[in-house]
């Protein structure tokens, strides 16, 4: 079917079929727009997804971390306590007298007990036979030093207060 085309003045022009008329594309082919700047996108994006799964990484291992070794810690410190008390108790009145070394039986048997009641610790923190005697009787020193709040040295009353009038 040829329709009949007239120019401006109204004069007939060659005749146009309608399949010959150009018709402007609707459709973008995206392809043909991105591919030049695809594989840079995928590396830049690739990276942005990489540093996000890094902080995340970093920020979990960092709250797991702490936690664990505040437990380990904790766990430590209590079995810590208890082998300077026994160590304490079984010295009882020879405390004053005895000379406490990293080589005291009384502080190996502390150090036996450290390392039964809190080996996990001990391994995550990697402590030898040394340094948890040093650290016992470290805890001997605390709990045997005076404490000044408890035993006063001055045991005098204090002067009497002028305006309560007695």
């Amino acid at each position: 079917m040829a329709v009949t085309a007239y120019n401006a003045v109204g004069q007939t022009v060659a005749p146009v079929v309608p399949s010959q008329v150009p018709v402007p594309q609707t459709v973008i082919n995206i392809n043909e727009i991105l591919a030049p700047w695809l594989p840079i996108l995928m590396t830049a994006v690739m990276g942005v997804i990489l540093a996000l799964l890094e902080l995340i990484r970093q920020w979990v291992k960092k709250r797991t971390n702490v936690q664990i070794d505040e437990t380990y810690m904790k766990v430590i410190q209590v079995a810590l306590d208890n082998a300077a008390g026994r160590a304490v108790m079984q010295l009882s009145d020879r405390l004053r007298d005895v000379n406490l070394d990293v080589h005291s039986p009384v502080i190996k048997q502390a150090v036996e007990y450290v390392n039964q009641a809190a080996s996990d610790s001990v391994k995550h923190f990697d402590l030898d036979s040394d340094q948890i005697a040093e650290k016992i009787i470290a805890k001997i020193g605390v709990i045997t030093a005076p404490n000044p709040v408890a035993f006063p040295k001055d045991v005098t009353p204090p002067p009497p207060d002028p305006g309560a009038g007695g």
